[in-house]
């Protein structure tokens, strides 16, 4: 019965310490910024043109990489699925007027099951450019965006310039060049 006590708190005690190595390792990649894609080499890379599409957005404007060219644009890739982009949208909503007013313009891309049950549609239209249903699937999957939140950020040229998982990694003010 003391060898199995033992073994019991033995691998407890390995336990709790690979508990916090591993956490100690997480925080330290994500204070150097490191960011762990689940598929490697998917989707542009920074300085890569943001991949060829042809959608339609919601209002029923026509949407093609000429859409990226001329004025620095953000681009938030979202699904009415996710809780983190449901706690998003408020804050993106309020940032885009302030995005639109120092020349960047906003383009939304919205995963939803057609329900919109959680009203994000509504909250993001006067936003921005969105993209819903069919389109955003069709630019999402164009983009190789795997995970929603994603933030990306345009060049006047349509390259990458950032890719962010949170508003809170926004430049305020935002400056892409």
């Amino acid at each position: 019965m003391a060898v199995l006590t033992a073994a019991v708190v033995v691998l407890g005690l390995l336990c709790l310490l690979n508990l916090a190595v591993s956490t100690a390792v997480i925080r330290r990649l994500r204070l150097l910024g490191v960011r762990m894609n689940p598929v490697p080499g998917a989707g542009p890379a920074i300085g890569d043109l943001v991949p060829a599409f042809d959608v339609v957005a919601e209002d029923g404007t026509a949407l093609n990489p000429d859409f990226l060219h001329g004025r620095h644009t953000l681009i938030a890739f979202l699904s009415t699925t996710c809780s983190a982009c449901v706690a998003h949208a408020p804050e993106l909503a309020l940032r885009a007027a302030g995005l639109g007013a120092s020349g960047t313009q906003v383009l939304m891309v919205l995963l939803d099951d057609g329900a919109d049950a959680r009203g994000l549609r509504k909250l993001l239209s006067p936003a921005g450019t969105l993209l819903t249903g069919e389109n955003a699937l069709a630019f999402m999957t164009a983009c190789q965006v795997e995970a929603t939140p994603t933030y990306w950020l345009t060049g006047e040229d349509g390259t990458l310039v950032a890719e962010l998982q949170d508003l809170d990694s926004l430049p305020q003010p935002l400056r892409v060049d």
